[in-house]
């Protein structure tokens, strides 16, 4: 078996300790992301505002940072792109109602989506839970 100089094998070493603390970091990172959504929401519910949010954020690349004016432009196909959202429609929560969307101008600097829980309501608990993609609605 081939042995390696020391100081290569301290080189690896460390290659194999940064993989690991960068795979750890982003996983913590996802795990801190999640949390922003409500731990009660179904998975639709989560599927569909990440996939909106996402959407939101190609739409703004390929717009030179302009973001979609409403949610129906992710599903509009422009003469040689392709719709953002790969449905016929943008999607509704599972209550049948459609997504609410605010464009960023505010210091978040991002999307906001949310929908008002079963109820349609804002606030409440449980099912009823207002449910967003960032900070709590106020």
């Amino acid at each position: 078996m081939h042995e390696y100089p020391p100081l290569m094998r301290k080189g690896i070493l460390i290659g194999v300790a940064l993989c690991a603390l960068a795979l750890l970091a982003a996983a913590v990172a996802w795990r801190a992301r999640m949390i922003h959504l409500s731990t009660t929401i179904s998975r639709k519910d989560r599927a569909d505002i990440l996939a909106i949010e996402w959407a939101c954020e190609a739409y703004a690349h390929d717009h030179d940072g302009c973001w979609p004016p409403e949610l129906a432009a992710l599903v509009a196909r422009e003469p040689g792109r392709y719709a953002y959202l790969h449905s016929a429609s943008v999607p509704l929560d599972p209550w049948g109602r459609a997504y609410l969307y605010l464009p960023p101008g505010s210091p978040l600097g991002r999307p906001w989506i949310w929908t008002f829980g079963r109820d349609g309501r804002p606030g409440g608990a449980g099912d009823d839970e207002d449910i967003w993609n960032g900070v709590p609605l106020e």
